[in-house]
This record gives C-alpha cells, sequence and structure tokens, in this order.
C-alpha cells in the first residue's frame, strides 16, 4: 500500500458517503472537528485540491488558509463540492504519489474521512488496513518527539519507540490511538487510558498539531 492508494480509496468512500445526503444531513456537525460540518469538511478536501494545483499554498494547512476554503464553498450544493473534487482529482492525485510532501494529504483525507464518519454516527475505522498504514507512521513520528521511550500496546500491535529506556507504558486500542494522534481526543481521554508511568511527559507530543484539546471528543464506539 501507498499513500496515494490511501486518498484515492478513502475518496471513494467519501464519495459513497456524503452523495445522497440531505442538506440538512450535511450540516451535521463532526465531533472531532467541532467547528466544522460535514459539508465545511468537503469543501475543506475540495478546496484543497484547488489550492495546491493553482499554486495557491501559501500558509497551506493553517487556519486560516483552510478557514477560506470552507467560506468560499459555504453556498455550494454537496453535489456541486463533489464536482469540483473530481475534475481536480485527475491532476492532484498523482501528486501524492510523487511529491513527499504531499504525503500529509492521504492521511489529512482519512482522518477527516473518520471525522465525516462520527458526524454521521458510524463507528469505528472504515479500512483498518489503511488506518493500521497510517497509525504505523504515526507511533514513529511520535518516537521523536518524545522526551523518554515509551512502550504503547494497541490492540494486537505493540509499539517501543523514544530515546533511552522505557519510563511508562500505555495500553488502549488501535482507532482511539490513530484518533488521539490527530487531536481527536481530549487530554482527558489520553489520561484515562490504561498508563503504567506518568502520562505527562508524552501528553504534549501526541497531537500532531499540538496540545489536545480539553473537551472530550464523543464519537460513535459500535
Amino acid at each position: 500500500m501507498e499513500l496515494g492508494d490511501i486518498y484515492r480509496g478513502t475518496r471513494a468512500r467519501i464519495f459513497d458517503l456524503v452523495g445522497e445526503l440531505s442538506e440538512e444531513e450535511a450540516t451535521a456537525i463532526a465531533p472531532g472537528a467541532p467547528k466544522w460540518s460535514v459539508h465545511d469538511i468537503v469543501a475543506h478536501l475540495t478546496g484543497l485540491t484547488a489550492d495546491v494545483l493553482s499554486g495557491n499554498i501559501e500558509g497551506a494547512a493553517t487556519d486560516p488558509w483552510t478557514a477560506k476554503q470552507v467560506e468560499a464553498r459555504k453556498h455550494r450544493s454537496m453535489a456541486e463540492l463533489l464536482a469540483e473534487w473530481d475534475a481536480n482529482a485527475e491532476q492532484f492525485e498523482p501528486l501524492v504519489d510523487a511529491v513527499p510532501q504531499m504525503a500529509r494529504t492521504a492521511m489529512d483525507i482519512l482522518v477527516h474521512e473518520h471525522d465525516i464518519r462520527g458526524a454521521l454516527q458510524l463507528a469505528g475505522p472504515s479500512d483498518p488496513e489503511m488506518v493500521d498504514f497510517v497509525l504505523q507512521r504515526s507511533v514513529a513520528f511520535f518516537g521523536e518527539r518524545i522526551p523518554a521511550a515509551i512502550r504503547i500496546q494497541a490492540g494486537t500491535s505493540e509499539w517501543l519507540v523514544g530515546p533511552g529506556e522505557p519510563a511508562a507504558s500505555v495500553t488502549t486500542n488501535e482507532f482511539e490511538l490513530f484518533r488521539a494522534f490527530f487531536g481527536r481526543r481530549s487530554v482527558g481521554q489520553v489520561s484515562s487510558w490504561d498508563w503504567d508511568g506518568d502520562p505527562k511527559p508524552y501528553l504534549d507530543a501526541i497531537n500532531v498539531f499540538g496540545p489536545l484539546p480539553e473537551e472530550d471528543v464523543h464519537e460513535p464506539t459500535g
């Protein structure tokens, strides 16, 4: 599996998820991205492709950059958003395979697919193999950001990452770990995992976007 495979497969699933939604259903707010509705998330993912292809990448991935994508498309129907996204895909998707800096877009779309799933009350991973692929990369990146080694147990997977001897261990499940790495679990929720050792030195490094949110994120659990 390559990151381009994740992008293409996830885009197809999102089209299936949202293509037949009513206008009211598209206003459902995503628990994992509480400032955005389903429509907003699709507007962002569509706008991202347009901005990259047009070279509008100053401030890429910042809140103002993504907010403009959403604002510019707030009055468009879901069908119009999907048509724009689909039209951009032929040029955009090869970049995910070819340009190393585009790797984050494959992870971004998978995270946002699960934001949409949460808004639509769908539980768990859409594609466990894709989630595991991103999770493996995320664990490795986490190990580069922590002050001391940690042993992580999630489902059937176990990792020892970080410098030196392990100062703590933690047990959770794969999906919770995946969501936490992208800021979709609160500091309280992560602290409530099964920790052996002090979690505090690790909490600031878990979310790739910065500090974990204070408010709990309640998504369907199955």
